[in-house]
């Protein structure tokens, strides 16, 4: 018989499960704009044993202003779209409008995390699309609704 899984209850986030490979407490968050679309995975990266004041910042921020930071999020993509990708290996579709990389399989199911590193008080969150790039992913670092970093994970972590 399997022990159930670990989960942590601290307000205002949902109550979280534990993610054995990724070592991070996870929750589902439902949204409505952009690059979201629905159901999301949100992951909480942690130094201790509870989240800080910082992330808690973050997440309250992300909720307040989803259309926000989605639009953010997805204007930085078409960014990095439209000057690397066309002239790349990949058989990539050309798009003239941004609102066309939410008509393609590369944005679908983002997962969310809220990461331990702040700045005045508000932890950073790393927007992570596999579907992009399935070897090395591929994502965005926001600091609120600031892009700071677009590209493979490794770079932008």
């Amino acid at each position: 018989m399997t022990s159930p899984e670990p989960t942590l209850v601290f307000p205002p986030f949902p109550k979280m499960t534990w993610d054995k490979f990724l070592e991070q407490w996870k929750f589902e968050e439902d949204f409505s704009s952009g690059v979201h679309r629905g159901s999301v995975e949100v992951f909480l990266k942690m130094n201790g044993p509870i989240p800080t004041d910082a992330q808690i910042s973050a997440y309250e921020y992300l909720n307040a202003n989803e259309a926000a930071v989605a639009e953010a999020v997805l204007t930085a993509l078409y960014k990095e779209y439209r000057l690397n990708y066309p002239n790349s290996y990949w058989d990539m579709p050309k798009i003239t409008k941004k609102a066309q990389l939410l008509e393609l399989e590369l944005l679908s199911e983002p997962q969310i995390v809220i990461l331990p590193e702040e700045e005045r008080g508000t932890a950073y969150i790393f927007y992570d699309f596999d579907s992009w790039d399935e070897e090395h992913g591929h994502g965005v670092k926001l600091h609120k609704r600031r892009v700071l970093k677009v590209g493979g994970v490794a770079d932008v972590l």
